[in-house]
């Protein structure tokens, strides 16, 4: 099965790929995906600075690449929040860390435009391959902003298309104030 770019399937909503993939390739899907996904993950987890006991959020979970990742940094005594808006996601989520006994692993259903978390709670906000499927990227930036404890740590991967186009620019990150003035 030949997955469709961004581009290809912008009439079709990125959930709908992910049911599609997930019938396909199987339950697990995220380790179908095959070792490059989880080095993107680990990436992900490791440039967040995630440690033992920290809470983290990840922004659009899909199949918990980055939130069972982010659940071994954060450890048994960690909690990692994911947030998906397709409710399959995460009822297989759930099912996945219920069979592994990651009980400190949660899976909530939501938007990434306002996200399901308190205010002020998060060490790290996570996110792969998101922002590149909503037009008002302000928006999720300014959930993140709001989700994160003061001196918090978000870390994200997103594909570009554009030749020479830094993620940078394609984003405004001005809500997240120094943070944002220093990307």
């Amino acid at each position: 099965m030949r997955h469709k770019s961004v581009t290809e399937q912008s009439d079709v909503e990125w959930s709908a790929w992910l049911r599609a993939m997930l019938e396909t390739e199987g339950e697990d899907a995220s380790t179908s995906f095959g070792h490059g996904y989880q080095r993107i993950a680990d990436r992900v987890v490791q440039h967040a600075s995630v440690h033992e006991g920290d809470l983290v959020v990840d922004v659009g979970t899909g199949t918990g690449l980055l939130a069972f990742a982010a659940g071994q940094a954060a450890g048994s005594a960690g909690r990692v929040i994911g947030v998906d808006s397709d409710a399959d996601c995460i009822r297989r989520c759930r099912g996945r860390a219920e069979q592994l006994g990651l009980g400190h692993l949660e899976f909530r259903h939501g938007n990434v435009l306002s996200l399901p978390v308190d205010t002020g709670c998060a060490d790290a906000v996570l996110c792969r391959s998101v922002l590149c499927h909503i037009r008002d990227k302000r928006t999720p930036v300014a959930q993140w902003h709001r989700v994160l404890k003061e001196g918090g740590r978000f870390s994200l991967y997103e594909p570009v298309d554009r030749h020479d186009t830094r993620f940078a620019d394609l984003v405004d990150f001005s809500v997240l104030g120094q943070t944002g003035d220093r990307m």
